[in-house]
């Protein structure tokens, strides 16, 4: 395991397969003298954040990938919550959808550090004195020292694009795109990410595979159009239907929630993203009593587990009527 800031060597061709850093770049250094690899070479890795990396033999060409990684990175042992949240286009720290309030991004040294976004209050704002203790982006980890608030499209077409383009080259990937719009328009997603590929095409009259900004604002304004949000389902009563609160917030059918899942379902389900205390008691009270109902900790309960007589449902119902 890496320490932040750390540089990894990595012998021949290779490159760093898994890491939990956004921002970096790579260098290349000719192997010493008196090393046994002086014939091999070296590449170096240095990211942003704290970092754990896999290694595996590839070509060099792609080592370049680890210093821009997809703006809808998700390291692989993020929290269930926190997948689930960028996945719904929420702010991961309130749990509501991005597109209902003002946004901003996390920066350092007054440049964009990741493809993330937060709720401008009171979300971002409480990151302002780090998050569980350390400047990461809850997401992706990468190392931040302040934050940009992202301007309204209406108001300011223009300072928005700059605001969302991470790299500041002038253009938008179709990933990027599809990351931005997610997050910050009242679309239907889901639609959004099933159609976009078809219709990429429309605006992208060059083939060059990104968009400028006059090109994505005539995007947007389609899509707005054409795919509009509409209001969720119901959330059903965890009191009176705990079997169908469960498949609610069981989205894959597993059977299964994890703690993560469980803890952004119950907020979600007692509207308590507006109080940032009340997200955080929601999580302890969780936390409190979630290993009298998961004794393998397998970081999971299923179904029967959450509904039966004094179950976990009926638990955190009781415990809600002290909160």
């Amino acid at each position: 395991m890496m320490r932040p800031g750390s540089k990894v060597r990595l012998k021949g061709l290779a490159t760093a397969t898994e890491h939990n850093g956004s921002v970096g770049h790579v260098v290349e250094i000719p192997a010493l003298e008196d090393d046994p690899a002086r014939d091999e070479g070296r590449v170096f890795v240095k990211l942003a954040g704290g970092m754990v990396m896999s290694v595996k033999h590839l070509n060099l060409e792609e080592v370049a990938a680890v210093a821009n990684p997809s703006p809808a990175f998700i390291p692989a042992d993020a929290a269930s919550d926190v997948t689930a949240a960028v996945e719904h286009a929420e702010c991961c720290i309130c749990y509501d959808a991005l597109c209902d309030s003002a946004c901003s991004v996390l920066s350092k040294d007054g440049s964009r550090i990741c493809g993330h976004f937060f709720h401008s209050q009171p979300c971002a704002e409480s990151l302002l004195n780090g998050h569980h203790g350390g400047s990461t982006c809850p997401i992706c980890r990468a190392e931040y020292d302040g934050i940009m608030p992202i301007p309204e499209f209406s108001v300011d077409p223009r300072g928005w694009f700059r605001a969302v383009d991470v790299d500041g080259d002038g253009k938008l990937s179709q990933e990027e795109v599809r990351e931005v719009i997610k997050a910050l328009m009242p679309l239907d997603w889901r639609r959004l990410e099933n159609e976009l590929p078809a219709l990429w095409d429309m605006w992208d009259a060059d083939g060059s595979g990104y968009l400028e900004e006059h090109e994505l604002n005539e995007l947007i304004l389609f899509m707005k159009l054409h795919i509009p949000r509409f209001a969720d389902a119901p959330v059903p009563s965890i009191e009176s239907d705990a079997v169908g609160w469960f498949k609610y917030f069981d989205e894959d059918d597993s059977g299964t929630l994890e703690k993560g899942e469980l803890t952004r379902a119950l907020i979600k389900t007692f509207n308590m993203s507006s109080d940032l205390s009340k997200v955080q008691e929601m999580r302890r009270t969780v936390d409190s009593v979630w290993g009298l109902f998961d004794p393998d900790v397998s970081n999971l309960i299923d179904r029967a587990e959450f509904v039966m007589r004094d179950g976990l449902a009926d638990t955190l119902v009781a415990t809600m009527a002290f909160l």
